[in-house]
């Protein structure tokens, strides 16, 4: 009992005194200095770059950021994230057409009185297995038209998800657009393509005729931002093939990817994709994730049709595996995998004026912090506030575990009011444990 005692008390004493420094710092593996100057009463928006995500925990839970004296500063993390305005289609109204064996050619016409702008155009066509060449021009009076495109329609929907019904351009206000469908030179009218239990031996993808039944024009959205990214890029790793012929690659990612993007040059290609994670990389650790298709077609006019790219879910991962299945095709060489994730945001308010802030991360212990700031500053609204960016981080610097405390020029050692408490309860402790050990004696003697 004596035993269990002074370890209860020594418990109560280290807790208290870990509870006190752990505001200032203690237990973190790296820290970078935010230069300012910083102005009270200000919101300020800091960029987290790849190199700070890689020393962070999931969801950035053991990142904290203190003033110049100590303090610990509240702030949120959000996404860069593109914010989009629904907005209704522009219905086109034909005027026009005449066609040949060769080509057909559609004149619209835009309602009266529209004046949103016009930056592409939509043909509801229900037919599959085609591939038609389009020419977009457009004009203020029907007699001087300006070329806004040239591209391609297709669609491979009854072997893949492939299909194209869209011909995009810069945005104009036009009243009149012409649609050409066809011509140009057509030297192939098949596509000869086989993997697995697809055959891509398709013919007539020229000379197929489509129907159309409808034709709108979609417009350019207002208050519309794009989504940021940032990326981490990774050469230099080993491509192996298992016992199925497999190719098999693994790496560490250690960021919050939301897409995976492979680079190679091999010439065409069809190959399902198989992602695994793992937290500690042992060989049996990895866990399935998600699978995806990776292709690459050869078209006509040497045009290439491409996805390189699978989306995972957004999570920070220290560890990925990726097995390409070949089937009985060559292995393709595998060049560069780019993790890409939504952009991160920290965004926090200054309480008084000063000249740097200490950003502190790297304790996968800590609990992520709600501060009271996060419901003000949130996804839906923060970009309708007034905010400056950081003028410049610090490069990031990693902790001595000899102090295991941040000992550096920026935050100084414990100040003297700290000390005092944590000798009074070192004091208390005692106390506590010397009372208990009285009253025991005391028990026995009765």
């Amino acid at each position: 009992m004596r035993y269990f005692l002074l370890i209860l008390s020594l418990f109560l004493t280290f807790t208290i005194v870990d509870t006190l420094t752990a505001s200032e710092g203690k237990g973190f593996q790296y820290s970078a200095m935010v230069k300012g100057p910083f102005k009270k009463g200000t919101l300020y928006r800091l960029k987290l770059s790849a190199d700070i995500l890689e020393r962070t925990g999931i969801e950035q839970s053991d990142l904290r950021l203190f003033d110049s004296e100590k303090g610990e500063t509240p702030y949120v993390i959000l996404k860069n994230q593109g914010l989009s305005v629904k907005t209704k289609p522009i219905p086109l109204k034909i005027i026009g057409y005449r066609g040949n064996k060769r080509f057909v050619e559609i004149i619209v016409r835009v309602r009266k009185g529209e004046t949103r702008l016009i930056q592409s155009i939509d043909l509801d066509i229900k037919d599959r297995d085609f591939q038609k060449n389009v020419t977009i021009h457009g004009s203020y009076d029907l007699k001087k038209w300006t070329l806004l495109n040239q591209s391609l329609i297709y669609d491979f929907s009854r072997q893949v998800d492939l299909r194209k019904t869209n011909i995009r351009f810069d945005p104009s206000n036009y009243p009149y657009y012409r649609i050409r469908l066809g011509g140009g030179k057509t030297s192939q009218k098949s596509i000869r393509l086989k993997y697995k239990d697809l055959d891509f031996n398709v013919e007539g993808f020229y000379n197929k005729k489509l129907r159309i039944n409808k034709i709108t024009g979609e417009t350019v959205g207002k208050d519309v931002r794009p989504t940021i990214y940032d990326e981490k890029r990774v050469t230099g790793f080993t491509q192996t093939l298992d016992e199925k012929g497999q190719s098999v690659i693994t790496l560490g990612g250690n960021v919050p990817a939301d897409e995976v993007i492979f680079e190679t040059s091999h010439l065409y290609y069809y190959r399902n994709v198989r992602v695994y994670y793992s937290e500690t990389g042992g060989k049996k650790s990895y866990r399935y994730l998600t699978q995806g298709v990776i292709h690459r077609f050869i078209r006509p006019q040497s045009l290439k049709e491409r996805k390189n790219r699978i989306a995972l879910e957004g999570e920070k991962h220290l560890y990925y595996r990726f097995v390409i299945e070949n089937d009985r095709n060559p292995p393709i060489k595998i060049t560069g995998i780019t993790f890409r994730w939504v952009q991160r945001l920290l965004f926090f308010i200054t309480l008084k004026d000063t000249d740097h802030y200490l950003l502190s991360l790297g304790n996968p212990p800590k609990e992520r912090s709600e501060y009271d700031i996060s419901r003000f500053i949130h996804q839906n609204n923060w970009f309708k506030q007034s905010y400056k960016d950081v003028p410049s981080i610090i490069g990031i610097r990693e902790i001595s575990r000899k102090d295991d405390s941040i000992n550096d020029d920026w935050l100084k050692d414990l100040d003297l009011l700290t000390i005092i408490v944590i000798v009074l309860v070192i004091v208390l402790g005692l106390w506590v444990y010397f009372l208990f050990r009285k009253v025991l004696r005391e028990k026995k003697t009765d």
